[in-house]
Formats: structure tokens, C-alpha cells, sequence
């Protein structure tokens, strides 16, 4: 990983990846999935929405975006009905 991020422009240490890699990082736990579920995909929706409010994609871009979010899954392994 040091050598990922020196090719990157940003030179580190090996303590340096203790924060920047594990310390720092936010695992979604089950608990956390639950609590959230219903915040599943807002951000590339947000991202989306963005794209159309300076033109670049339309709204048939969104709708299937919208159309492709399914938390089904995701409901069933933490067994949320």
C-alpha cells in the first residue's frame, strides 16, 4: 500500500496506513446496514441528480437508476422484512 500511495502523489509510512487504512475507515456493520437500509443508494442518487441539474443526463438516467436500486437482498441476509 505504500507503494500505491507514493505512485499516487502521496508518500506515507507503514504507521501512516495504521490510519489511513484501518483506524479511519468506517466498516458497515449489520447493525449499521439495518439502521440505514432506507439510505441505500441516496448517494449516487444525489450524484445522479447533480449530473442532470448541469445538464449532462436526463431524467430517464435517474428513473433507471431508481429502478435499479433493490435493497431485497440486503433485507434478506440481515432479516429485515
Amino acid at each position: 500500500m505504500v507503494k500505491y500511495y507514493d505512485y499516487h502523489g502521496t508518500p506515507v509510512t507503514s504507521a501512516d496506513l495504521l490510519t489511513i487504512e484501518i483506524e479511519d475507515m468506517q466498516l458497515i456493520t449489520a447493525e449499521r446496514a439495518k439502521n440505514e437500509i432506507d439510505q441505500m443508494g441516496q448517494s449516487i442518487i444525489d450524484i445522479a441528480e447533480f449530473y442532470k441539474s448541469i445538464g449532462a443526463v436526463e431524467q430517464d438516467t435517474i428513473d433507471a437508476i431508481m429502478k435499479n436500486i433493490d435493497p431485497t437482498v440486503l433485507k434478506e441476509l440481515l432479516g429485515i422484512q
